[in-house]
């Protein structure tokens, strides 16, 4: 049965690292090399059945952990979920956190589908 939701948390933008190209060109690690690394280090073994890539087994194991929008990995550090309320937002905080504020019924869309419009509107 679908209700509404409401949360209220924090982000936290995943640095990925960064090293430079043979042709002194920055090179940015990418998703999914950061993806495996994280998995790996956590003993999350890369499960083909049901997963075509490293960051699939990550979603796929870490849930709602994790977050992907706009070429940025994003992770959930607090979440308080509320009964009753659509809004989706989310401001960027001096140390790069994201706080977030989301409402909306759970019929229509999941939680990491509110975030995605949240980050995405606040990027606007």
């Amino acid at each position: 049965m679908s209700q509404q939701e409401v949360h209220i948390g924090k982000l936290k933008r995943i640095e990925r690292k960064i090293g430079i190209n043979h042709d002194g060109t920055v090179r940015i690690q990418s998703i999914e090399d950061w993806c495996e690394e994280y998995c790996k280090e956590n003993n999350i073994s890369h499960v083909k059945s049901f997963c075509d890539s490293w960051m699939d087994s990550l979603l796929f194991v870490f849930g709602e952990k994790f977050i992907i929008v706009n070429d940025e990995i994003y992770e959930v550090i607090e979440d308080k979920s509320f009964e009753e309320c659509e809004i989706l937002e989310a401001n960027e905080n001096e140390d790069g956190t994201i706080d977030f504020c989301l409402s909306f019924h759970n019929g229509g869309c999941g939680f990491i589908e509110a975030l995605e419009e949240a980050i995405q509107n606040m990027k606007k």
